[in-house]
């Protein structure tokens, strides 16, 4: 079964979208799911079976489309970031998990960064 993430997302203008984020076995997003409402969502984010667990997101992780995954690599290695997880297809890169460090965060921040079509 594939972990689902409630959104609400108000932009600048006020306007709320809510949308469940569906996430395969390696934490990849595979489909974006559409509410009407918080209400919709909430109920479709309930769990199927009795004694499953609802998943509770507590962190966001920004998915950045690139022309060229290697030489992002590159660059954010400069700003501190390291390959934690890639996915490859003809012998290239064509999306990674970097994470940066900082001291006064030890657990870091994560970006992913995937090649466009």
């Amino acid at each position: 079964m594939a972990d689902r993430i409630a959104l609400s997302v108000a932009d600048p203008a006020g306007n709320v979208t809510h949308q469940h984020v569906v996430l395969d076995g390696d934490g990849r997003i595979i489909a974006i799911l559409d509410h009407p409402d918080a209400a919709s969502a909430e109920a479709d984010l309930a769990p199927a079976a009795a004694g499953a667990a609802a998943v509770v997101a507590d962190a966001l992780v920004p998915f950045v489309q690139v022309a060229d995954v290697e030489a992002s690599i590159v660059f954010y290695a400069l700003l501190g970031f390291e390959v934690v997880r890639e996915h490859r297809s003809a012998d290239r890169r064509v999306w990674a998990w970097l994470r940066g460090r900082r001291i006064d965060d030890p657990d870091g921040y994560c970006l992913m960064v995937a090649e466009r079509d």
